[in-house]
């Protein structure tokens, strides 16, 4: 809801802090996080979504949530191959065995290799994750709303408050240009001085983007949107991702009022969303008409 919707806006410097400071208590170790991915249900259920491998080649010495875990840990530890040297030490890779043995029993833990995959392997599994990163991405949006609800976000049978609606009620979503995995920009380059012709790897994703406050920056721009229950950090519940083409019709807004629909179309309980200013009039009307503000 705009802040000048009654009255005029405060200036910033006279408005209240509304954001908590981020305290000790809302941190977590690395050995605490990468229980928490590893005993997460929902990390299994995206496992038996995927296919079975096929039979031609050298059958894999690790299972497709091994894969997962490994995805789940590279966000948790920023790089593939700082993932791969953890999960590389036994001790590390007890905690995913532990998940495995409480979620899928003995007998499967202990058909585990003793250490985790090297990141090697992690490079071809991570092409076949690639082929059905669709199946995974929906089957992924379904298991974080279900997640959210169980925590008690979007609630279906609460008042509402239109003028003040409380944040478990409410999506957040915010646009992000992430980094360009490479720094070149054109498949090749001349040296003007030598006349040597160089050929680079480019991300087909990568485009200059305009971030808020006009700054630029290149890379892939994605939308991100997630819920929380109260000021507790630990309770935001991440529901979807989505990629934004380089000039696509409408641009973020567009992108991004899709997936608010989506959100809203299975969580009755959701009243609205707390965005930035690239919203117009007819995004909200287009939100608004679905019951929300």
């Amino acid at each position: 809801m705009p802040e000048d919707i009654f009255q005029d806006a405060l200036p910033p410097g006279q408005r209240t802090p509304r954001k908590r400071t981020f305290t000790e208590r809302d941190r977590r170790t690395l050995h605490e996080r990468l229980t928490d991915c590893a005993h997460n249900p929902d990390l299994y259920d995206l496992a038996e979504a995927l296919p079975p491998p096929g039979r031609v080649g050298r059958r894999h010495g690790y299972p497709d949530v091994a894969f997962l875990f490994f995805l789940a840990a590279r966000s948790v530890l920023a790089s593939a191959r700082r993932t791969a040297a953890h999960l590389e030490d036994p001790e590390i890779w007890k905690i995913f065995r532990s998940g495995v043995r409480s979620e899928l029993g003995a007998e499967a833990a202990l058909l585990l290799p003793e250490t985790g995959p090297p990141r090697s392997q992690w490079l071809h599994a991570q092409r076949r994750l690639r082929d059905h990163a669709d199946d995974l991405w929906d089957l992924y949006r379904m298991l974080a709303l279900d997640q959210a609800l169980e925590q008690g976000i979007f609630p279906g049978d609460e008042t509402r408050s239109w003028s003040n609606p409380g944040r478990h009620q409410l999506i957040a979503a915010d646009g992000t240009v992430l980094k360009s995995p490479t720094l070149a920009r054109a498949h090749r380059s001349i040296d003007m001085k030598t006349g040597e012709i160089r050929y680079h790897r480019i991300d087909p994703a990568s485009a200059p983007q305009r971030e808020g406050g006009g700054n630029e920056a290149y890379g892939p721009k994605y939308v991100f949107f997630s819920a929380r229950k109260d000021e507790n950090y630990l309770s935001r519940v991440f529901l979807d991702s989505r990629y934004v083409p380089h000039q696509h019709p409408g641009g973020e807004a567009a992108i991004t009022v899709d997936g608010i629909l989506d959100i809203m179309d299975r969580a009755p309980g959701c009243m609205g969303v707390l965005y930035d200013g690239a919203f117009r009039g007819t995004h909200r009307d287009a939100i608004a008409r679905r019951g929300a503000s």
